[in-house]
């Protein structure tokens, strides 16, 4: 059950509803019994229109701004869906390969180059490697001090379930908190 959910601001629409194509509906739902089901029977897709409650904009957004486009949805009721996906914390091995040896995961954020973009379609796109790295280890390249030891790109300190659509990328701050920063839309960032 969801009551709030994470959108991405330019794809959202003014009329302040949120709408959830291919909705699967349980069988008390769309009325279909266990022989039916036993029989073959599936419950047909459907479109879930949702009303807003409120709207809260990632602190940087602006407005044309792309990089801070996230806002938080919540919606008037709960809703059941099986497309949410839930936010997985790191464990200690979480860059260890089976032989013990430490990697460095890396995902890849995708961004328009310009804080303005005119064109969504023909407008250049820059590629960031950002390293994940498991807390345990991110206060060795956090600290402004230790210069030797930090990575050349962006670190973030967890991800979500893997890549899929609508997973979170999180990141644990110095305030012992979580914070989301990105959430990935066809296995991009």
């Amino acid at each position: 059950m969801y009551k709030y959910m994470c959108v991405c601001v330019r794809n959202a629409r003014s009329s302040g509803n949120v709408v959830f194509g291919d909705y699967e509906r349980d069988e008390l739902e769309c009325k279909v019994s266990i022989e039916q089901l036993a029989a073959g029977a599936e419950c047909e897709p459907a479109v879930l229109l949702m009303p807003i409650a409120d709207v809260l904009l990632h602190p940087e957004y602006k407005h044309f701004r792309v990089r801070h486009s996230l806002a938080l949805l919540k919606m008037i009721t709960t809703i059941k869906s099986d497309y949410m996906l839930p936010v997985c914390l790191p464990f200690k091995n979480f860059i260890l390969e089976k032989s013990g040896k430490q990697t460095k995961n890396k995902f890849y954020h995708l961004d328009f180059i310009s804080d303005v973009p005119r064109d969504f379609v023909e407008e250049d796109k820059e590629v960031t490697r950002v390293m994940l790295l498991p807390r345990e280890l991110c206060f060795l390249y956090d600290d402004p001090v230790n210069g030797t030891r930090k990575l050349k790109s962006r670190v973030a300190c967890t991800t979500g379930c893997g890549f899929h659509s609508g997973a979170p990328t999180l990141v644990h701050e110095h305030t012992g908190h979580w914070s989301l920063v990105a959430l990935s839309q066809g296995a991009i960032v």
